[in-house]
């Protein structure tokens, strides 16, 4: 399986990651990446130094920004990945950026997304979604139904559905939904990581910065089962999990 890490948070994501941009780009050479992702939380402020670290090491920059989608009638919140086709998409994800910073920092509607979307890919990802809640009935139908306002919003080929990698068994068990999903529905998808740390010893300080988030107390001795694994994970290890 051919793959390149299309979801990454740097520390531009305030309190979600401990990357730096020039180690990110090194260890992604290390793991022989040709291609790769920067995507903070409604933010660009990392693009420009991603963009040159790239360029200087021959990696070819993918720039993004992850974005909450709410709905329109209802309190559901869908997590959006848009990654730029070109500089007309990346002038789109700038300006998006200035709009959510404005007036929706907790999340836009679909109607307010449509004039950024230009030149853009969008990535809905199912396990930070209300259509994890239906894959695991069975409705498919009603996934076709929630979906097809983001499939109208984007040009044809340009909107996928992701899938997260992780080793807990209710993600394995969307992985396989998801798949028969896709099959009947003919909806590409993805296959994700959600990258907070590069290694994945670094999982424990990446807790910390959660708990600081949360305004918690930490007590550093057992690491929440959902902050694991969220690593720069290599192609054999992204092979064994959507593969095997």
């Amino acid at each position: 399986m051919s793959f390149t890490h299309l979801q990454v948070r740097s520390s531009y994501s305030l309190l979600d990651s401990t990357i730096t941009i020039e180690k990110l780009v090194k260890k992604a050479i290390e793991l022989e990446y040709d291609a790769l992702a920067l995507t903070d939380y409604q933010v660009l402020y990392g693009a420009i130094d991603f963009y040159r670290q790239c360029k200087a090491y021959g990696i070819k920059p993918i720039i993004g920004m992850i974005i909450t989608v709410r709905g329109e009638k209802n309190n559901d919140k869908e997590q959006v990945t848009l990654l730029a086709k070109n500089n007309h998409g990346y002038q789109n994800l700038a300006k998006l950026s200035t709009h959510i910073q404005k007036n929706g920092e907790g999340g836009i509607t679909i109607n307010e997304l449509s004039p950024y979307v230009a030149d853009c890919v969008g990535i809905l990802s199912i396990n930070h979604s209300s259509i994890a809640k239906i894959l695991s009935s069975n409705l498919y139908e009603d996934i076709h139904t929630l979906l097809s306002g983001f499939m109208n919003l984007f040009k044809q080929g340009d909107f996928y559905l992701g899938i997260e990698a992780s080793r807990t068994e209710i993600d394995t068990v969307l992985i396989q939904k998801g798949m028969e999903f896709k099959d009947q529905y003919s909806i590409p998808v993805v296959a994700l990581n959600d990258v907070r740390y590069l290694e994945e010893k670094e999982a424990i300080a990446f807790d910390c910065l959660q708990a600081m988030k949360m305004n918690e107390k930490w007590n550093g001795k057992q690491i929440s089962t959902h902050l694991q694994h969220h690593h720069l994970r290599s192609k054999v290890e992204m092979d064994h999990i959507f593969i095997s």
